[in-house]
């Protein structure tokens, strides 16, 4: 069989850009523009070549086009960040973004041109203001170091959902997992940023009925349910007057403690981890957290609750309470009232450009 000898080059030397320093000349956009659609029209080229490569060759390949790949999203961030940062601050709120030049109105309009929803620009743009001296760092070894293992722009992102200094310091974890294990993943990452946020275990939830909203909201599903018991015959009586009667009980808690509503769940057999967070309607990277902290502290233990007849995956587990948790309980009643912790997500993931 004769081997057909493919030549593939990928960029001609005299169209390529020179490399850039802090004193070098501006890239004509112009320039750059045409080196990227270069590169892009040759994929199918090389793609074709990739069968008579050998194997150093395609892992060779790979690395380069693996480098390619993060390139390309660090430029697409500095893209947007510059973008947004040209958009203009709303002067009258209450008028609204009449000049359409406000900030989302400048995403809407960019992600309409690239066929993206404006908060992957946001989110780009955020990327970049808050890390874009590591992304671009030709000199610190660290950075290059970050940039290098955190190859995934996932990373970058969720570092950007930590607190107000600590954006760094989280990076730096997840670059030491990463090298640690090679399967830790922007999942694991976003696991992490979201369980640190979890509020301690000992603080209070406020009572859901000092809320006028929810008081409005109660009045219009009573008026709801008696429409739908009439429109059915009243066949529907005891199952919306249940209804009625357990939302009542809800809101009629008195604060407690994160503690407290927990032991309360798992008395009345909620003592599944995503039972629990879906019947709280909390995060489940906050009960994670709190039940990691349990165990920790010896306050809760697990125990093998079986796997569901047909159900794949690991077997369902459940939590026990301690006498060392009620102890625990006991304690923290005795110091008086706690601090009360809003559990919103209003301000999860919050964007800013700077």
């Amino acid at each position: 069989m004769e081997v057909q000898e493919i030549h593939v080059e990928l960029v001609d030397q005299s169209d390529g850009l020179v490399p850039v320093t802090i004193d070098s000349p501006i890239v004509p956009p112009g320039q750059a523009v045409h080196w990227l659609e270069h590169v892009a029209s040759d994929t199918q080229r090389l793609v074709a070549a990739l069968p008579h490569y050998s194997d150093d060759e395609l892992v060779e390949c790979r690395r380069v086009a693996d480098t390619l790949h993060n390139a390309s999203w660090i430029v697409i961030c500095a893209a947007d960040h510059e973008i947004m940062k040209r958009a203009q601050p709303v002067k009258n709120r209450r008028e609204g973004d009449l000049s359409k030049s406000g900030i989302y109105a400048t995403a809407v309009r960019q992600a309409r041109a690239v066929g993206l929803d404006p908060t992957t620009i946001l989110k780009n743009a955020t990327i970049f203001s808050n890390f874009g001296h590591l992304l671009t760092s030709q000199e610190d070894e660290e950075a290059i170091r970050l940039t290098e293992v955190l190859t995934d722009k996932g990373y970058w992102l969720a570092a950007c959902s930590a607190p107000e200094g600590e954006m760094r310091s989280y990076l730096d974890y997840f670059a030491a997992q990463k090298e640690a294990d090679p399967r830790f993943t922007v999942r694991a990452a976003w696991r992490y940023v979201n369980e640190r946020k979890a509020p301690p275990i000992t603080m209070a939830l406020p009572p859901l009925r000092e809320n006028e909203a929810a008081e409005a909201a109660l009045e219009y599903i009573r008026q709801g349910f008696a429409l739908l018991n009439k429109a059915t015959g009243n066949r529907l009586r005891g199952v919306l007057k249940g209804f009625e009667e357990e939302l009542e009980y809800e809101l009629r808690l008195p604060p407690c403690t994160v503690m407290e509503r927990l032991a309360t769940l798992i008395e009345e057999g909620w003592d599944e981890i995503d039972v629990i967070k879906d019947r709280a309607g909390w995060p489940r990277d906050w009960v994670v957290a709190w039940f990691k902290t349990m165990e920790a502290h010896d306050w809760a233990r697990p125990f093998d609750k079986g796997r569901v007849e047909g159900a794949r995956g690991a077997s369902r587990q459940g939590w026990v309470l301690t006498d060392r948790f009620f102890e625990a309980l006991r304690g923290v009643k005795a110091q008086g009232e706690p601090e009360i912790v809003e559990l919103s997500p209003r301000d999860w993931n919050r964007l800013s450009i700077k």
